[in-house]
């Protein structure tokens, strides 16, 4: 390999990398119809996340459990941290409950808890839906800090590279889900809808990378009041 070659491709290998180390490869989110139905009485229902990270490269200096004890007080006291190592990457796995509510609940949660995340629900009395958006939280501008603070190599962003919000139905009656330019069961949808019974589930995935639509609005799902 020449060395114009060469170069190019460190540049190219140190671009992926900041590109893997600095937002989450997976985030799925578990949410269960009834607590859309509290967070639209005005209550602030805690939401169960899961993130992926993978970080190419060794942690030769200890960077990633600085980063963890960094990342604890951005997030709900009872979040859990699991590393593995495989040959060429690290992968962190991180556990943790997010606030889902409309904005006035969340307005009054967020004066005594941190978060990097969010969910809100609007109520669109016009078109008869409740509307909940997945959105960055104040804390994640200064976890980013933060990491770099620790290692340029790290940091925090949102969208991941793929969004999944898993809606679980145990309401009574079927419940209506809806999005827009979607994947479901690795299929893509311009538009997705469906009926879930009780006990149903379905996972809706937005795709974050950089030719998707979702890599520059926040994902939204639909839940129409039939």
């Amino acid at each position: 390999m020449s060395y114009p070659s060469f170069r190019r491709f460190l540049v190219f290998a140190f671009a992926i990398f900041l590109l893997i180390g600095c937002k989450p490869d997976d985030i799925l989110v578990n949410l269960y119809t009834t607590d859309v139905d509290v967070a639209a009485d005005g209550e602030v229902v805690e939401i169960p996340v899961t993130a992926k990270f993978s970080l190419l490269g060794e942690d030769d200096d200890g960077s990633l459990e600085r980063a963890v004890e960094a990342t604890q007080r951005y997030l709900h006291p009872n979040t859990k941290f699991t590393r593995s190592q495989s040959e060429f990457s690290e992968t962190i796995v991180v556990e943790t409950l997010i606030p889902l509510g409309t904005q006035k609940a969340l307005e009054n949660y967020f004066q005594t808890n941190a978060t990097v995340a969010y969910l809100e629900l609007f109520n669109d009395e016009e078109m008869g839906a409740y509307e909940i958006y997945l959105l960055r939280g104040k804390g994640a501008a200064s976890l980013h800090q933060t990491l770099q603070g620790i290692n340029f190599m790290l940091g925090f962003d949102l969208p991941a590279g793929s969004s999944v919000i898993r809606v679980i139905s145990d309401s009574r009656n079927k419940v209506l889900v809806e999005a827009d330019a979607v994947f479901v069961s690795s299929e893509p949808h311009l538009y997705f809808s469906t009926e879930l019974e009780r006990r149903d589930e379905v996972n809706i995935e937005f795709k974050g990378g950089d030719d998707s639509i979702w890599s520059a609005i926040a994902p939204v799902i639909y839940f129409p009041q039939l």
